[in-house]
């Protein structure tokens, strides 16, 4: 006998045991398919740049050991523009702009702006260093003096002050690793940060979770005197990982229309219709759930993978 054969005749016996026994291995089935489909909401999108290399490549160990140094290099920046950024109640919401974000947004590490500005001073014989704003001038003289180191210090220009004087930036560092489980181990170790190299980076969810609450915040303050602009990688991935899932659903929806139509055409009946498709709609719903089990993440090239699984397994 062949090996084509025997292969033939395996799967013929194969056939036979599942018709036999239909009422048990159907349900089965589609336990088994439904249980492996609700896992499909939770995949992931990875929209950065190390998700399109390889996991051991060189490029992305030297990109990982840079992080584990350095922490992470992208930051959400808010660009705040009013006709004056250097009075008084500006300087008061932006400081509760900036409280806000500290606050409310998940997954942060440090939030920098001219609240909390370094400002270093020679007094006498000692170095004084504080934050800008620590103790709020009282005064219309301490304004101006305030307002007279700023626009003087060449270490604000450009970074905290525009050179016309009406832009400000809050430039919002996020966590380089994943969740709190690690903080907690810290406390627990007594470190604040850990040594584990097998800590996980910050997750595309955790990352678009963090710039929506951003988004948020920003919503909430913008006013005519208070404009806000958000830029920066992190705010970028954010919004194509939005794209992504939203065109994926659109993808799929598309191929099921344009597959029911072929379908109804060839066979002229509706089982001819819904028969394949509940076939092979939980197989391509159940491969969706598998990758969210097993960790893996839907990126720009796998994102046509449930279009092309119902096209093939149609």
């Amino acid at each position: 006998m062949t090996i084509r054969a025997n292969i033939e005749q395996r799967f013929e016996r194969f056939g036979l045991f599942v018709s036999r026994r239909r009422f048990i291995i159907i349900p089965l089935m589609l336990v088994v398919a439904f249980s492996l489909s609700s896992q499909a909401p939770k995949i992931d999108f990875d929209t950065s740049v190390d998700g399109f290399l390889r996991k051991n490549s060189p490029e992305k160990i030297l990109y990982d050991d840079f992080r584990d140094q350095f922490g992470r290099d992208e930051v959400l920046i808010a660009v705040v523009r009013s006709p004056d950024i250097l009075n008084p109640q500006f300087l008061r919401k932006l400081e509760a702009f900036h409280l806000a974000i500290e606050n409310e947004t998940p997954h942060i590490e440090e939030v920098r702006s001219l609240i909390n500005a370094r400002m270093t001073r020679g007094q006498e014989d000692q170095l004084d260093v504080r934050d800008l704003l620590e103790d709020w001038p009282e005064s219309d003289a301490s304004w101006e003096e305030l307002r007279s180191y700023v626009s003087g210090n060449p270490l604000y220009q450009d970074l905290f002050v525009s050179s016309q004087g009406n832009l400000t930036t809050v430039i919002i560092e996020l966590n380089a690793y994943s969740s709190d489980e690690y903080a907690e181990i810290d406390a627990i170790e007594g470190f604040s940060e850990s040594e584990d190299s097998s800590q996980s980076f910050l997750s595309g969810h955790e990352n678009h979770l963090a710039c929506k609450a951003v988004e948020e915040i920003a919503q909430r303050f913008r006013s005519s005197d208070f404009e806000i602009d958000l830029v920066g990688p992190p705010l970028l991935q954010s919004r194509i990982t939005t794209a992504m899932s939203r065109d994926m659903a659109r993808f799929v929806i598309l191929m099921f229309i344009i597959i029911a139509g072929l379908l109804y055409y060839f066979f002229r009946r509706i089982s001819g219709v819904i028969l394949p498709l509940l076939v092979v709609a939980p197989a391509v719903s159940g491969t969706v759930g598998v990758m969210a089990l097993v960790g893996a993440h839907m990126s720009a090239p796998t994102q046509i993978l449930p279009s092309m699984l119902l096209a093939i397994g149609v």
